[in-house]
């Protein structure tokens, strides 16, 4: 039997405790002294089944995450096309909104509340060279269409910068690539091999092509290229010529899995890691005309055809790490149970609560609160008083330095409103501070610290939604801005210039209690759309984190109380552990490492809540394989 040595060239390390475990250490052999253990750490690679798709179908268009996509499209048993659009939630697959036209064959780029397909063919058959976006719940037809009508090709990107290349255009196959700018398709130099039932991976800048059938009757390619945002150049090829693949990813990191050989179904899947492809672990099920999403640590597959159309889903993971997944836990409960409170400005360990409605019922002049509550990580203690009762006000800072305003404030006997106040705390006591600059108004977005603040939108008397925005700089309010999206009982997180808002309702007098789901970031000086949504609609949701890095949590989506929570990174928004309790108009806190949230109305008529949960991030912990023990 050969030594080690012989095999890999060199002898197997002597160490009296485990060395830094990480991606370098991959593939390493090891005798550990101190446990008399020899070690090795290897790289876990598996696909595991995913929830069936409802409507078995293939040549189906798809894209986003392994935790939140969206499958739209393509043939199903007994119907040459449908419009309707399947989402994905890392568990299982529900009905989304339909397409405009019945087809098969797109290409597709962008998320699960920001999607875009474009090209196609309808029944008839039609080539197309439409393009539709998503929002997360419903399809939209847009003016841009492609140059090249076309079928069977492939896109990436996201949905206002995607790139389309490849594909079939009848009698020909075509090499075309093509960038949207999020209004209008522009052509651009075309791929080095023509092809058609590609696969493409990447952002609009930065894309991969791998795969597909070069021409009529050929069998599949290996052939794969690299594009710069100008121009395709050649590299290294995969293992197995394939076609009708699956796969995604990003240019330097990408998967390729299933497809067609030319002869027969492939389950196999290869890797890509920026320079060469390398053969993984086979799919459960192989199958050709399926459809991929994801990443290649963590990659989603589904659809396509066996011997008959299959609703069959597939989940991807490549990596080295054990992963911690993210959960909530409770934690001390507060001395009133309140709802309409503001925002728990500070941390886990040291936040603050004020006012709120201490019902049920919800009694505006009498049921409003003045307690201030500040938490330590385990318990809360009842603070000094704010001196007038509030609710729905914005509140941002510390637990030792936070600035409350716009609030629902009820004076006198009988109670009038004022919700223009503003109050600066110290840890100890409320000060009354300048009145903001703009409308009174409340059910605000609030983040920033007291030196520094942000409020924006709320609701003015009569409840009509505005789009106003202030900032606050230690000593007055200023107006800044607007906001692009009318809305009230919203929630915010960040800093002064780096700031998120999102969910919330617009009443105003041309709409009833419509959901905002667009996500809406300040720079200090003006508001932009993310390119991403939050999937639920609700409002009166709590918030925290950063900008780059938030948790939008709970929520009033009448009469449903949400319990569900979604982490938006920056790009992309993706569904995370749900509280034990779904509730709205509660408080939250803290960073997506160490957050809470608050209070609350967990059951419509029923007494307010006072429980705390507190949020725990995942974490990846990378461990050794035990191979034999001395």
């Amino acid at each position: 039997m050969a030594d080690y040595s012989d095999i890999r060239g060199y002898r197997v390390k002597y160490l009296s405790s485990d060395p830094t475990l990480n991606s370098s250490t991959e593939g390493q052999v090891w005798y550990n002294s101190t446990s008399g253990t020899l070690k090795s750490l290897v790289q876990i690679k598996a696909w595991s089944a995913g929830g069936n798709m409802t409507t078995a179908r293939y040549t189906l268009a798809g894209t986003g995450t392994q935790t939140a996509s969206i499958g739209m499209g393509g043939e199903t048993p007994g119907s040459p096309n449908t419009n309707a659009t399947e989402e994905y939630s890392g568990y299982a697959w529900t009905a989304g909104g339909n397409m405009n036209a019945s087809k098969k064959e797109m290409g597709a780029a962008g998320t699960q509340t920001a999607g875009l397909i474009f090209g196609g063919i309808a029944p008839g058959p039609t080539l197309l060279n439409t393009t539709e976006e998503y929002d997360g719940s419903a399809w939209t037809a847009v003016p841009g269409t492609l140059n090249t009508a076309r079928r069977t090709f492939d896109g990436s990107g996201i949905q206002t910068a995607a790139l389309a290349f490849g594909g079939y255009i009848g009698p020909a196959y075509s090499n075309a690539t093509e960038a949207y700018d999020g209004t209008s398709w522009t052509s651009g130099n075309p791929l080095i091999t023509t092809r058609s039932n590609l696969t493409g991976a990447g952002t609009q800048t930065a894309s991969l092509a791998y795969g597909g059938q070069p021409g009529p009757g050929a069998p599949g390619t290996t052939a794969t290229e690299s594009y710069d945002g100008t121009s395709w150049t050649t590299v290294n090829s995969l293992s197995q010529q394939r076609y009708a693949a699956a796969g995604d990813g990003l240019q330097t990191v990408a998967f390729s899995a299933g497809g067609y050989s030319g002869t027969a179904n492939l389950s196999a899947t290869e890797e890509w890691d920026g320079t060469n492809w390398s053969t993984s672990t086979s799919m459960g099920t192989a199958r050709r005309a399926l459809i991929g999403s994801g990443s290649r640590t963590a990659g989603l597959v589904f659809g396509g055809v066996v011997t008959v159309a299959t609703g069959a889903t597939e989940e991807y993971n490549s990596n080295i790490n054990a992963i911690t997944k993210a959960a909530w836990a409770s934690g001390g409960n507060m001395n009133t149970g309140r709802q309409a409170l503001s925002n728990a400005a500070g941390t886990q360990t040291a936040s603050m609560a004020v006012g709120g409605n201490a019902g049920p019922p919800f009694t505006p002049s009498s049921g409003y609160l003045n307690t201030s509550e500040e938490y330590n990580g385990s318990s809360w203690t009842t603070g000094n008083n704010l001196g007038e009762r509030t609710g729905y006000s914005g509140n941002s800072g510390t637990q030792t330095a936070s600035i409350v305003s716009h609030n629902f404030i009820f004076n006198g006997t009988p109670p009038s409103l004022t919700p223009s106040t503003s109050y600066e705390y110290d840890g100890s006591t409320f000060s009354a501070v300048n009145n903001i600059a703009g409308s009174g108004r409340y059910g605000v977005a609030a983040f920033g610290t007291q030196t520094a603040a942000v409020a924006a939108c709320g609701s003015i008397v009569p409840a009509n939604s505005v789009t106003e925005s202030e900032e606050y700089d230690g000593t007055s309010w200023t107006v800044g801005n607007p906001t692009i999206v009318e809305r009230q009982r919203t929630t915010g997180t960040g800093t002064q210039t780096a700031g998120l808002m999102t969910a919330g309702f617009d009443n105003g007098p041309a709409v009833s209690y419509s959901p905002a789901t667009v996500i809406e970031l300040y720079d200090g000086t003006s508001w932009t759309a993310a390119a991403a949504s939050i999937n639920d609609g609700a409002w009166q949701r709590a918030s925290f984190g950063t900008q780059t890095n938030a948790l939008i949590s709970g929520g009033n989506a009448s009469p449903v109380r949400l319990n569900s929570t979604e982490l938006y990174d920056g790009t992309a928004v993706s569904s995370n552990a749900n509280l034990a309790t779904g509730r709205a108009a509660l408080g939250g806190a803290g960073t997506v490492t160490a957050g809470l949230v608050a209070a609350g109305d967990a059951t419509p008529g029923s007494a307010y809540s006072t429980a705390t949960e507190e949020y725990t991030e995942g974490s990846e912990a990378i461990t050794a394989s035990t191979l034999t023990t001395s």
